[in-house]
């Protein structure tokens, strides 16, 4: 007994011609419409069930992916986070709180950085490792202590 029956399948719509007690013949939708009717292919239900179910082949991943630009050495560890959070702003002006300095780095301030504007600004910079997190990162320190802030900016 034959029937005639149309599937849609994301792969390729085909057509069921007959169906046969082991399977059935079929064909894609292109070759009925060019008359190519006569190239059946026999298949069974389990190959139709993996056919129907099938995805689609994975996407390829893009060749041109820009490399991770690494965080310079000098800059410690513990103020790693600081260093990374300003290098990703595009502002030309990044002011935070202490509170918030805080909170990148995971650890309190010292002291005199919320007493000592010298602490933030060029004097410190040549003995200190830990003003390489906002150098490093192409900006100044301009320190508000009163309100407890730090501007940074960048440089040209």
């Amino acid at each position: 007994m034959s029937s005639h029956v149309v599937y849609q399948h994301e792969m390729a719509p085909f057509e069921v011609i007959h169906r046969l007690p082991g399977g059935f013949d079929v064909c894609t939708s292109e070759q009925r419409a060019r008359g190519e009717a006569v190239h059946w292919h026999h298949m069974t239900w389990l190959e139709w069930i993996v056919m129907k179910w099938r995805r689609p082949p994975p996407v390829p991943a893009p060749r041109n992916v820009a490399p991770i630009r690494q965080p310079p050495s000098r800059v410690p560890a513990e103020y790693l986070s600081l260093y990374t959070y300003l290098e990703k702003r595009y502002a030309s002006t990044v002011v935070l709180t202490f509170d918030q300095m805080e909170s990148l780095l995971g650890f309190p301030l010292p002291e005199s950085a919320r007493t000592e504007p010298h602490w933030w600004t060029d004097a410190a910079l040549r003995a200190n490792s830990y003003s390489d997190a906002w150098t490093q990162a192409q900006r100044t320190a301009v320190p508000h202590l009163t309100a407890k802030t730090v501007a940074f900016e960048r440089q040209p």
